[in-house]
C-alpha cells in the first residue's frame, strides 16, 4: 500500500499580499428594480418638472405617486396639488368655510386665482346655507301639502288575516321537508350506533 502525502507550503506574508494585488475585483450585482418603483418615480419627476414650470415650488420629496400615473402633494398653505401624467394639474384649497374648491391648474396664475376666490368665496357662507335650507324645507312642505292622506286601516285588516304556510303554496315543500326528516333519522340512528359500538 502506497501512501499520498501532499506537501503543504505556507504562503509568507509578503506572498499572500501579492496574491490579493492581483485578484480580479468582484462587481457587486445590480439591484433589481420594481418596474412599479421605477414608474412612480417618472411620474414624481414628471409632476415637480410640470408644477415648476408654473412655477409652483412642490420639490420632488414631497410627491407621492400612485400606480395610476398620478401624484398629490400639499403645499405649505394647505393646497393639495394631483398631477395626472402627463402634464395635467389639478389644485384643490379649502375656502374660509372650511369646504374645498377644486380648479384644474394650466396656467401660472391660475394657483393664486383659486386661493384668491376660496378668501373671498360667498358659497358657502352661513347666509347663503341658509337660504339654500329655506328653500329645500318650502319644496318639501309643498310636496307634502300635494300628497293625498291614505287610509291605513284597510291596509292593516288585509294583513291581519291568517296567511297560508309555506307548505301549502310551495311545490315540492313537503318532499324536501320529508327527506330532511329522514336524514336527521339516518344521523341518529348512525350515532346511537356508534355510542353502542363503544
Amino acid at each position: 500500500m502506497s501512501r499520498n502525502t501532499k506537501t503543504r507550503t505556507r504562503k509568507t506574508a509578503a506572498a499572500r499580499k501579492a496574491s490579493a494585488r492581483t485578484a480580479a475585483p468582484t462587481q457587486a450585482p445590480l439591484p433589481v428594480r420594481n418596474p412599479h418603483t421605477f414608474e412612480r418615480e417618472v411620474t414624481t419627476a414628471s409632476a415637480t418638472l410640470y408644477a415648476g414650470s408654473l412655477r409652483i415650488h412642490a420639490p420632488h420629496h414631497t410627491w407621492t405617486a400612485q400606480d395610476d400615473d398620478t401624484a398629490t402633494t400639499t403645499l405649505n398653505d394647505d393646497t393639495h396639488l394631483i398631477y395626472t401624467h402627463p402634464h395635467r394639474l389639478e389644485a384643490t384649497h379649502p375656502c374660509q368655510h372650511g369646504y374645498w374648491h377644486t380648479s384644474r391648474i394650466g396656467g401660472d396664475t391660475e394657483l393664486p386665482t383659486l386661493i384668491t376666490a376660496c378668501a373671498n368665496c360667498t358659497t358657502h357662507a352661513p347666509a347663503h346655507r341658509a337660504q339654500q335650507l329655506a328653500a329645500g324645507i318650502h319644496r318639501a312642505t309643498a310636496s307634502a301639502e300635494d300628497t293625498v292622506a291614505l287610509d291605513v286601516s284597510d291596509l292593516r285588516a288585509d294583513h291581519d288575516q291568517a296567511q297560508p304556510h309555506p307548505a301549502e303554496t310551495t311545490p315540492g315543500y313537503n318532499i324536501a321537508l320529508a327527506a330532511a326528516e329522514a336524514h336527521g333519522h339516518a344521523a341518529a340512528q348512525h350515532q346511537n350506533q356508534e355510542a353502542n359500538r363503544a
